[in-house]
């Protein structure tokens, strides 16, 4: 089973670690799966069979979910939409196609919240951030991680109580890769004022029984899968996706989650080498409900730099320092 660097959950718990991270199990991959664990794998996609998505929400349902929709004008009719999905789908194939290795400086302040919605505890890290391309066949795989100003992996920092590690989202736009649309459905809802230019936005919904692209949670012995659903906007004269949100495709009661929601806002970003321009992860909120208590992670990336893993690096264990550019 092949890992993707896309979103990472990690709890900590009083000497417990819970994760949740998201994996694609190739077609050829899956033929290697034992039975027990294809079966495991078939009853966790049956935990969404009927879920309601946002595909299914009328305009006023839309809205009291989402309220970032508030001023978008809703689309009568979903002609735009195959164009809009063809034409993203090439956008972000070509991101994860040529994508350089970078760096950035992140800010992290992470919180865990009351019943009253005040601030039980909160903490503040500051960490380089780099996002590593592994390139295998014909596709770019990602690892994302946190380092030290020399390049060695380091982990945040758990609160003294309960408290999440998040990650992962330079490979958020995955869900419209055109390798993976035929997995979800999608529904153009119309155009909404963004950071002040007109943007396209689309909702997704993975399809349980075709989805490859899933999360795992794990508690205890017991590895649950999760999917997601969500909304992208678009920008209409390049086709880059500006923001993402994502939620579950349903909560997962049976291990206490009742929510797990993304909001990220991308930029573009020029590099002083020359290398074409590339929309990245500026802000991120990462809310999650965890056993009726509320966490909320807030990531801010600056400074984005390219840099070059050397060839010696390649025959040893990730974590030996870049070459920044």
């Amino acid at each position: 089973m092949r890992r993707r660097a896309i979103p990472l959950v990690i709890l900590g718990l009083a000497g417990a670690t819970f994760g949740y991270c998201q994996e694609e199990p190739q077609v050829e991959t899956r033929s290697e799966l034992s039975t027990a664990e294809k079966e495991a794998l078939l009853k966790e996609m049956e935990r969404y069979a009927g879920a309601r998505t946002l595909l299914d929400s009328s305009p006023e349902q839309l809205l009291r979910d989402l309220p970032e929709l508030h001023e978008l004008e809703f689309a009568s009719e979903q002609g735009q939409l195959t164009l809009i999905l063809s034409k993203v789908g090439e956008t972000v194939a070509a991101f994860f196609r040529d994508f350089p290795n970078t760096t950035a400086f992140e800010q992290i302040r992470q919180e865990r919240l009351g019943p009253n919605g005040k601030v039980e505890e909160r903490q503040n890290q500051t960490f380089r951030y780099l996002a590593v391309a592994r390139p295998q066949a014909n596709e770019v795989l990602f690892e994302e991680y946190r380092a030290s100003k020399k390049g060695k992996r380091v982990e945040v920092r758990f609160m003294h109580g309960m408290s999440f590690v998040t990650s992962g989202f330079v490979s958020m736009p995955d869900q419209f890769h055109p390798r993976y649309q035929p997995e979800a459905n999608y529904r153009y809802l119309g155009m909404q004022n963004t950071e002040g230019r007109k943007a396209y936005v689309v909702a997704f919904a993975q399809v349980p029984e075709k989805a490859r692209l899933f999360g795992r949670f794990g508690l205890g012995d017991h590895i649950a899968a999760l999917l997601l659903q969500g909304v992208a906007w678009i920008d209409p004269a390049t086709y880059q996706i500006v923001r993402m949100h994502s939620d579950l495709l349903a909560p997962r009661f049976d291990i206490f989650l009742s929510r797990q929601s993304t909001d990220a806002q991308f930029s573009e970003v020029q590099f002083k080498s020359g290398f074409p321009a590339l929309w990245l992860p500026r802000e991120v909120v990462v809310t999650i409900e965890w056993r009726g208590q509320l966490f909320r992670n807030y990531h801010h990336y600056s400074d984005f730099k390219l840099f070059k893993v050397e060839t010696e690096e390649k025959r040893q264990p990730l974590g030996v320092g870049p070459s920044p550019q």
